[in-house]
């Protein structure tokens, strides 16, 4: 059992189900809006009602330039008044609720910075409302600090590793979480591990990757972890992920 906070990724479209993901939630509900319109951030989302009492903590993962809207108009303040109205909506008494904001791919780094301190600026406006930053997989530390919007902005680094490849690779080339860890340290926040379980992942990735949370949490670096099951998951891998959480 881990002794950190850990749990799944569900797409927000699919909370209503009558089936389950493969792997339940323990801690932690994480739900992926698709940010295709403005109108996923507003009360017209049946998903905030539906898990307002549910998990003891959810994360809302969106990108940062909602409905392709232009990042230089995001950090002009144009839609605050929308990220405000998320941080309301997120928002659960007495628990931490974390927004987490993809940078996008390929993004201008000054205009992604802006766009991302004037998103959570007000979407922390509501208390218990936290931030996460994940920018693009595989950035180098010179990336992440032309991308990096300052720690007044930033309350948790996001890390989402490629399924493939091999571990040694995932931990030490550059972008690579060894070099996550050492950023996050640097900037005094933790860091939020969300992978995968699919086709290409063994039992050995499972528990090497059980591992690695383990030794970050000991660290006092770890917020959590969150895992997307895959309808094409091994049945050994995923019996290794349940026989360890």
């Amino acid at each position: 059992m881990p002794q950190w906070a850990s749990g799944v990724q569900v797409a927000a479209a699919d909370l209503t189900q009558p089936t389950g993901p493969l792997v339940p939630p323990r801690d932690v509900v994480e739900v992926r809006l698709p940010g295709r319109r403005w109108d996923e951030l507003t009360a017209a989302n049946g998903a905030f009602d539906l898990l307002r009492t549910r998990a003891p903590q959810t994360v809302w993962t969106l990108p940062l330039a909602v409905q392709r809207t232009p990042l230089e108009e995001i950090a002009s303040g144009a839609h605050d008044v929308r990220w405000a109205e998320l941080g309301r909506l997120v928002a659960r008494p007495g628990r931490t609720t974390v927004v987490r904001i993809l940078v996008p791919d390929n993004a201008d780094p000054r205009q992604a910075a802006a766009a991302f301190r004037r998103a959570s600026a007000a979407v922390r406006q509501t208390p218990g409302v936290a931030v996460e930053w994940s920018p693009p997989s595989g950035a180098d530390a010179t990336r992440l600090t032309e991308l990096w919007p300052g720690a007044g902005a930033v309350d948790i680094v996001g890390v989402e590793p490629a399924a493939t490849g091999s571990w040694s690779a995932q931990v030490a080339t550059a972008g690579g979480l060894a070099d996550r860890a050492e950023w996050a340290r640097r900037h005094g926040v933790r860091l939020a591990l969300h992978w995968k379980l699919d086709r290409a992942t063994d039992p050995v990735r499972v528990r090497t990757t059980a591992g690695w949370l383990d030794l970050a949490a000991r660290d006092s670096l770890l917020a959590y972890d969150t895992i997307s099951p895959e309808d094409d998951t091994r049945s050994e891998a995923l019996a290794a992920y349940r026989e360890l959480w």
